[in-house]
């Protein structure tokens, strides 16, 4: 069974493709990253496991790929993930916009759904 943890946990979820800042609201305040590998970071504290599950389901009702979940050991959300204990996803290369897979990815979402499904 695992430990019981008091307050917020920081998580980081990495997604293939970049996400711009209007995305924040839709995934709850996080903080999100462009990286040069052409990844969007989304860290910040989440409350329980139904909370992450419910950024999860987010991830998957924009149609993103998802490349990882980590979870931070420090609270300062732009720093590395733990070595032990982190569970990663296989890192894919990213697509290009170019790219005929790119249709229905990240990249070519609309604007999140103002009254997502529950």
């Amino acid at each position: 069974m695992p430990a019981e943890h008091h307050g917020l946990e920081q998580y980081q979820l990495r997604i293939r493709g970049h996400l711009d800042s209007s995305w924040t609201d839709w995934f709850e305040g996080m903080a999100l990253t462009q990286e040069k590998d052409g990844t969007t970071s989304l860290c910040g504290p989440v409350l329980d496991q139904a909370a992450l599950h419910g950024l999860l389901a987010k991830v998957r009702d924009i149609g993103a790929t998802l490349i990882a979940v980590n979870l931070l050991e420090d609270p300062d959300p732009r720093t590395k993930p733990r070595k032990s204990g982190a569970r990663q996803a296989a890192a894919t290369p990213p697509i290009s916009p170019n790219d005929p897979a790119a249709e229905g990815s990240a990249e070519s979402a609309p604007h999140p759904n103002p009254h997502p499904r529950v």
